[in-house]
């Protein structure tokens, strides 16, 4: 290493500097340095700050030994070469490492990693700057200063809590509202919320990191899984040395959605309903959802988690704990030898290595939905191509990765009972995954008569005889509602002179032996109207609705009073045959094929108090349902099976799944219509074929090109 401590120090550029940073978490103070010409910052400790106040030393054997007569810092070689290269990879120094200037070649090199690497990881998001906003930001600050005020926290606290309030005292009302935007109108209208959204948000984190000081270079469009959003740089929060300021520009963002959400919440607790009222609720939950779900999570590198990092005060957060996370996993499983990444309280050690643990899951999650996004998005050549990548490049590949370092270690010193416990955990986690253990398949299922119809008017009509209420026993042919139609009324009685006038024409004409011609022709008239007579009077008679069969009457109108109008799209009841229950499910392509006829299971009623129904498997279709004729398990109507309406307004599941129908094992009585779920003791099956048969049935499905 002598030879090493002669090099001289490579000169540093002339325009990077340094600032004081914040403390850090153990206390020590530490200093920023700034990169002017490519906007970026880089934290440095206490040991590094004194190489660099110390940097016109000639050599590193110079810098070492003034930096240890002056100060209490205590420096080795490999420390000083550590920075020299930290420094040179980061583009901070006039010279290369030993003056080796195809150095520089070789770190460009390595800076454009191949154009199909560079496509798999950035196709997913890339920025656009669009404008320079620091100068309009700073002229037009006065008018948003007094969004900084304490007292307008504490308000929109207030007015949260009481928005919360109303919406709570109209949950149905409030949540049915997502049932009118499961359409392209509705997607259309969350676009326009969502984006406008998130235009104040940026402006939010803009306005806040002009208030305290800092520059706003750029404003642009980030594309973010396929989604254009506004981006804003605020990198030069990085000059702030309280971490209190550098929370508020990064937490900036966060409380203005959240404003916006309490406005529009509050807002739809008072306007009436109409457009308005339902531009209320879009911008309310789209805000919330937003918010909540996205900007807020600390496991990916938004808002959310740069608030967590400076209230944590610990700088490169996820690199960090990601390294501590490694370290900890290889030392439980191979008790490994390998230094620690760093040294770190006790508490600070385990709270990291939690986080990193929680965020790897988060992200195998969503990069898993991504994948499943990015296949549904393209045509399906494409789709699988995208899928295959995000599965390859952002799952596959990290787990490779450290399998690999794994497979490099000092297997030799690992304890015999390690390696058992390791093998017995391996052991065991193959029978999980290929021991047919699982025989339970839920699935969802509606719990209704065999007999069952709904009475509707034949035509507008006004009710005049109500005989029955909800839950009564009816026989077959009693008369339950009465209707009258007078435009219907007035149209038989028309027709009634006019078959009267061509009978007597016709009669007249049967004592005129000139008038032959006429008589045949009144005799045709006066059939036809006779035939449009008898089918009025028909129609009268089916405004008389008699019950179709003995059973109880179910979901009858609650207001439904004598003298009401009715159409002949509104229900008026049904009707059921309580002792004949049915119970209807689908099941989705690989629960299906456990399913056979005859197997047990129990109906469980979403209802808590409902009792369980036990059932048998009567009958499973061969065929996948075109059309879902269960509008109860449809998602639009909040069920679990996930639909779409075409254009004839029919209800077409999403996958692939098929009709089940069951009978129950004793009487059951039942008044009305239920939903729940249906659980089924099938045919044992392991995860490895269940996993086979969705692989083979995606396969079969996407084969045509």
């Amino acid at each position: 290493m002598q030879d090493y401590i002669e090099i001289p120090l490579p000169e540093l550029r002339g325009d990077i500097q340094l600032l004081p940073g914040p403390m850090a978490a153990d206390g020590s103070p530490s200093w920023t340095i700034h990169d002017p010409a490519r906007g970026r910052y880089y934290r440095i400790s206490w040991t590094a700050f004194h190489m660099l106040s110390n940097w016109p030393a000639a050599t590193a054997r110079a810098l070492i030994e003034k930096i240890q007569h002056e100060t209490t810092c205590r420096l080795h070689t490999t420390d000083v070469l550590s920075f020299i290269k930290f420094l040179f990879s980061n583009n901070l120094t006039r010279d290369p490492i030993n003056h080796d200037f195809l150095a520089y070649y070789h770190q460009y090199r390595a800076s454009r990693p191949a154009w199909y690497l560079r496509f798999f990881h950035n196709y997913l998001f890339f920025r656009i700057p669009l404008l320079r906003p620091d100068g309009f930001l700073r002229s037009t600050l006065p008018l948003v200063s007094w969004c900084f005020d304490l007292k307008i926290l504490y308000f929109l606290g207030f007015l949260g809590i009481l928005g919360l309030y109303l919406v709570s005292r109209q949950w149905d009302v409030f949540f049915g509202g997502f049932l009118y935007f499961f359409n392209w109108q509705g997607a259309i209208c969350y676009g326009l919320a969502i984006s406008l959204a998130k235009t104040l948000h940026e402006l939010g984190h803009a306005y806040t990191a002009i208030y305290y000081g800092c520059k706003v270079p750029t404003m642009g469009i980030a594309i973010m899984a396929l989604l254009p959003i506004p981006y804003t740089d605020v990198s030069d929060a990085w000059r702030l040395n309280s971490r209190r300021s550098r929370v508020a520009v990064g937490g900036a963002g966060i409380l203005v959605e959240l404003a916006l959400a309490i406005m529009a919440t509050l807002a739809w607790s008072f306007i009436p309903d109409g457009g308005l009222r339902s531009a209320a609720f879009v911008l309310a939950t789209s805000t919330w959802l937003m918010t909540l779900a996205v900007n807020s999570s600390p496991f990916m590198r938004f808002d959310g988690y740069f608030m967590l990092s400076d209230a944590w005060g610990i700088d490169n957060l996820q690199f960090r704990a990601f390294a501590l996370a490694r370290w900890r996993l290889r030392r439980l499983l191979f008790a490994t030898a390998e230094p620690k990444p760093e040294t770190l309280p006790r508490l600070t050690e385990h709270k990291l290595v939690i986080y990193a643990y929680i965020t790897w899951v988060y992200r195998f999650l969503l990069f898993l939905g991504l994948a499943l996004m990015v296949y549904q998005f393209f045509f399906k050549l494409l789709g699988i191509l995208l899928f295959g990548v995000e599965i390859v490049f952002f799952i596959a590949r990290p787990i490779a990765q450290e399998i690999r370092v794994w497979r490099n270690l000092e297997h030799s010193n690992i304890p015999v009972w390690r390696k058992i416990g390791l093998a017995g955990m391996l052991i065991s986690l193959l029978c999980l995954i290929v021991y047919p253990w699982q025989n339970t398949i839920r699935i969802p299922a509606v719990l209704e008569s065999e007999q069952h119809q709904a009475f509707y008017a034949v035509e507008p009509a006004q009710l005049k005889q109500l005989t029955v209420r909800s839950g009564d026993q009816v026989t077959a042919g009693q008369v339950l509602f009465r209707l009258e139609s007078p435009k219907l009324e007035d149209d038989i009685n028309l027709c009634e002179k006019r078959r009267e006038l061509y009978r007597i024409r016709m009669e007249r004409s049967a004592t005129d032996p000139d008038a032959s011609a006429d008589r045949q022709v009144s005799i045709q008239q006066y059939a036809t109207e006779s035939a449009r007579l008898a089918g009025l009077i028909k129609q009268r008679d089916r405004l008389v609705i008699r019950a179709p069969f003995s059973g109880v009457i179910v979901d009858m109108q609650p207001h439904l009073k004598l003298g009401n109008w009715i159409n002949s799209t509104f229900a008026l009841a049904g009707i059921i045959a309580p002792q004949r229950a049915v119970i209807h499910g689908v099941a989705e392509e690989n629960m299906a094929a456990a399913l056979l006829a005859g197997q047990s299971g129990r109906f469980i009623p979403q209802n808590a108090f409902a009792d369980a129904v036990d059932v048998k498997v009567a009958e499973i279709s061969k065929i996948n349902l075109r059309e879902l004729d269960q509008p109860y398990l449809a998602s639009i109507f909040g069920g679990e099976v996930a639909v779409k309406k075409d254009a004839a307004g029919k209800l077409i599941p999403t996958s692939s799944f098929f009709a089940v129908r069951c009978t129950p094992i004793n009487q059951t009585a039942l008044n009305r219509k239920t939903r729940g779920t249906l659980v089924i003791q099938a045919q044992a099956r392991s995860f490895v074929s269940r996993w086979l048969d969705i692989t083979l049935a995606l396969l079969i499905r996407e084969s045509g090109f």
